[in-house]
């Protein structure tokens, strides 16, 4: 169910900036509410010394179900921040909005769900002193998402893209992609390693280098988690390995495992690029072999694995450093508008532990960063701040994040 299709429905309620729409402790009203559009804020001893902001929600999100089914008093103060839109369900119109609208009927029972299941992990981990991971809940209007999802990033302007080389295949590089002359410095011989690699699309038998980080010294890691250690040599150069013989491409690590049903049929799709882009993969590592190789695996992703979501996500990260490495701004900007996209799709799988959907959260903050969408990027730092089941040192990078963020709006500069 869409949103925007419950915007015509006659029981729409708008409040303003600062309204509080429910009350903790209230027995007053047997409501539930679907936001429309906007953010309110959720609180737990409001207006007090020991007052507790539980999370902010937004379009998308519900709230006020236990009054409604379970006739209980207000459990939280639900605050308006700025104009929001509700959708008012009571006990005299809800039978009929559930019976109008089973995709809602569906997704509020499955967060529902979602919400006893996180319960009970809180409570076995209270008592065994072990997190344990928690799904992802379906809201009413996107794939699911973290209590304080944001909608996709808005008005940041389109980046202008200068004319695209006349040598490259539109087929694999986006417009405004072009040849670089940044230069690759070779890794230390302790911290490269050749593999042999049997390609499970074409047979192939090749070999292809590698990187081993463990004989290096990390020296620092960026807000996006981007590690950078003590040589030049960067290990995002040596990520992805490419069958020369049939072109199929991904991250090391998961080369020889592609998982989608009959996927040597998927071959011959993978195989066109080889005429298209005649470059050598097995030679030294160059800035432009290493862009198609990461290309690639995108024409790879969905062709050969279920749920690629994740790889798609990380190559769109690492073009993102690779652009910024070769200072062009402008492509930097688009790979990390399609980074932003695949890592909200990321959502979509049900099996991310607590701590994998705090890093997210942290890594789409960033992303809006870059982008200029600081509202935005407050909203995933405090869902990553505010993760139970996450690790406390990702925690506190978000509040120290959240914090810059707050002092880069009052200082734009």
């Amino acid at each position: 169910m869409k949103i925007n299709l419950l915007m015509n429905m006659s029981n729409k309620k708008v409040v303003h900036e600062g309204e509080i729409i429910i009350k903790e402790g209230d027995a007053m009203g047997n409501e539930m509410y679907i936001i429309l559009s906007g953010e309110v804020m959720v609180y737990k001893n409001y207006n007090t010394p020991d007052e507790v902001q539980l999370a902010m929600l937004s379009s998308g999100d519900f709230f006020g179900e236990m009054t409604l089914f379970l006739n209980k008093d207000r459990s939280a103060t639900i605050i308006a921040k700025g104009t929001v839109v509700l959708l008012e369900i009571n006990r005299m119109n809800a039978y009929q909005f559930f019976e109008k609208q089973p995709e809602a009927t569906y997704s509020l029972i499955r967060t529902l769900c979602f919400r006893i299941e996180e319960a009970n992990n809180a409570n076995v981990s209270r008592l065994t002193g072990k997190p344990v991971s928690v799904n992802i809940p379906v809201t009413f209007d996107r794939a699911p998402a973290p209590a304080a999802a944001v909608p996709p990033v808005k008005n940041v302007p389109a980046a202008k893209k200068p004319a695209k080389d006349s040598d490259l295949s539109s087929d694999i590089y986006p417009e405004g992609h072009k040849k670089y002359n940044f230069t690759i410095d070779p890794a230390p011989l302790n911290a490269v390693v050749t593999r042999s690699y049997t390609c499970p699309v074409c047979d192939n038998k090749f070999k292809a280098q590698a990187m081993r980080t463990a004989n290096l010294k990390m020296e620092k890691m960026d807000k996006d988690f981007r590690v950078h250690y003590n040589v030049n040599a960067d290990p995002i150069h040596y990520d992805i390995v490419t069958c020369p013989a049939c072109y199929y491409s991904t991250f090391g690590p998961n080369f020889n495992s592609p998982v989608l049903s009959a996927f040597h049929k998927n071959a011959s799709r993978i195989k066109v690029y080889k005429d298209k882009v005649k470059m050598s993969f097995e030679e030294d590592r160059e800035i432009n072999t290493i862009f198609t190789g990461f290309y690639l695996a995108l024409k790879s992703a969905p062709l050969f694995y279920i749920r690629h979501e994740t790889t798609t996500a990380k190559v769109w990260l690492r073009l993102m450093w690779l652009y910024q490495d070769c200072k062009d701004e402008q492509m930097e900007i688009y790979a990390a508008r399609q980074a932003h996209e695949a890592y909200m799709n990321v959502f979509t799988q049900a099996d991310l532990s607590a701590d994998a959907v705090q890093q997210l959260n942290i890594t789409l903050g960033e992303l809006c960063v870059k982008l200029g969408d600081l509202t935005s990027a407050k909203k995933f730092y405090f869902a990553a701040k505010t993760s139970k089941l996450g690790k406390p040192v990702m925690a506190k990078q978000a509040d120290e994040r959240l914090e810059e963020i707050r002092e880069m709006e009052k200082d734009p500069s």
